[in-house]
């Protein structure tokens, strides 16, 4: 059987970034059907418009724009609920993840099924001049 995978991408005021994310997932490398559900907080910028365009001729994209900001939990969740796959993986909107990350990560539960989640090694980018943020250890 081919796994599934709902990959849930929140979005606000993202869309400079948002191309790279969703290109990332969208190329992974693996034997597994993923769906992208992209869920717009209400963003000012052009947010879900460079959705809509990233999108355009796909059947493996569900773009949600709300009306107003609800925050970033209540977002994912609504795009957990929208689901009905195997695995549910997150990605936030200035994210990229590596052609081979799910491959690795749906290999890793096939060899261990007693194993619920799994979180992946981060490299952090900061932007030229950007402070770190205090979280970022």
């Amino acid at each position: 059987m081919t796994a599934s995978v709902d990959v849930i991408l929140p979005v606000f005021n993202g869309s400079q970034t948002l191309a790279r994310a969703v290109n990332s997932v969208l190329s992974q490398v693996g034997d597994y059907n993923i769906h992208l559900y992209c869920l717009d907080d209400g963003s000012h910028d052009d947010s879900t418009g460079v959705l809509r365009r990233l999108a355009q001729g796909r059947d493996d994209m569900t773009i949600v724009a709300n009306p107003a900001n609800i925050g970033v939990s209540a977002t994912r969740n609504l795009g957990v609920a929208a689901g009905r796959a195997d695995f549910v993986g997150f990605i936030d909107q200035d994210d990229e993840w590596l052609p081979n990350k799910l491959n690795l990560q749906l290999a890793g539960f096939e060899s261990a099924h007693d194993v619920r989640y799994s979180t992946g090694l981060q490299h952090i980018l900061l932007d030229e001049g950007a402070v770190r943020p205090n979280w970022c250890r």
